[in-house]
């Protein structure tokens, strides 16, 4: 393993752990077994190590996306297929998406200006722009009513950030397996015809 990768995974690890804020350079290089000066060499700042695990995880997810798109049968099927890959995605990316989910990003991250922002607004526009193109899909198969708006992406990327953010932060969860049939059913009423 290359020492960016062991840079990458350390601070995965400790970011998923004790929050962004609360993790010294100095820690990742620690757990990462490098010089603290071989992190800035390859990231420049903290944020820049954010920066790479949100690409990362991102370009990840959107190009088994883009698969599943391709080989599904109709729109509305891709659509069924994203949800059920997301749920498996979450389950095999934990650490990684409660970096994301669950601790202090830094707040400029909302405002567009940094480079965090960018990267991750980003990915979460091309996800949805997968979803949308799954509802033009399924309209011209037939497989989705010709009614359904294109904000119904926004709706189901929403759905599925919100059951993923609950799944990680609460204590007495409902079972995963029936929230992930309710999820489908739920989209498929919604967006059938």
């Amino acid at each position: 393993m290359s020492k960016k990768r062991d840079i990458i995974d350390a601070a995965i690890f400790l970011f998923a752990q004790n929050g962004f804020s609360a993790t010294p350079t100095t820690a990742v290089a620690k757990k990462a077994g490098v010089a603290q000066g071989l992190i800035f060499h390859y990231f420049k700042t903290k944020e820049g190590i954010l920066v790479e695990i949100i690409a990362e995880l991102g370009d990840k997810y959107i190009s088994e996306t883009d698969k599943i798109i391709a080989n599904s049968e109709n729109g509305l099927d891709a659509i069924i297929n994203i949800i059920q890959f997301h749920f498996m995605f979450e389950n095999e990316n934990t650490t990684e998406l409660m970096v994301l989910l669950l601790h202090d990003i830094p707040p400029a991250i909302d405002s567009q200006s940094t480079e965090a922002s960018i990267v991750l607004c980003n990915r979460i526009d091309q996800t949805i722009a997968q979803l949308k193109e799954c509802i033009n899909k399924g309209q011209a198969d037939g497989s989705i009513r010709n009614d359904a708006s294109s904000e119904s992406a926004f709706i189901i990327r929403a759905l599925l950030n919100g059951l993923s953010r609950l799944h990680f932060s609460m204590q007495d969860k409902p079972d995963y397996k029936t929230a992930i049939f309710e999820a489908i059913q739920f989209c498929r009423k919604s967006l059938e015809i």
